[in-house]
């Protein structure tokens, strides 16, 4: 993404976002929006800012051309927003970590396909 020159849109939680944020900071890539929902927690390369309200992942979703996701197998949160994502005919790449794969998704239908490959390891954990 940053070869190209991409426009990076993240929010500001700790964990996957902030590790994101640190990926782009250590690079000094310039072209990066951090989305808040007040005060920032986490602008790692003092990048600008878009305030948003709750919840900021809608606003994310909002102003995405695409997205790229980070799934540990568990976080229904994530695949959620995945859904919103296709829903609105962006595609996705998502890391799926317990894999160590990468998975390119244009359609809902492919999220369900992807969801169903993993079988229980996957599944069982969304609540």
């Amino acid at each position: 993404m940053a070869q190209c020159g991409a426009s990076i849109l993240i929010g500001d939680s700790s964990g996957a976002e902030k590790a994101v944020q640190q990926f782009f900071a250590a690079r000094n890539y310039a072209r990066v929006v951090v989305y808040c929902v007040r005060e920032c927690l986490n602008n790692l390369g003092n990048w600008p800012v878009r305030q948003v309200g709750m919840p900021k992942e809608r606003a994310l979703i909002a102003d995405a051309k695409c997205g790229l996701f980070l799934w540990d197998g568990k976080s229904r949160e994530t695949i959620d927003n995945v859904r919103r994502l296709l829903a609105a005919r962006k595609k996705v790449l998502i890391y799926f970590a317990p894999g160590k794969t990468f998975h390119n998704l244009a359609t809902e239908a492919e999220l369900d396909v992807f969801l169903e490959a993993e079988g229980p390891r996957a599944l069982s954990r969304l609540p």
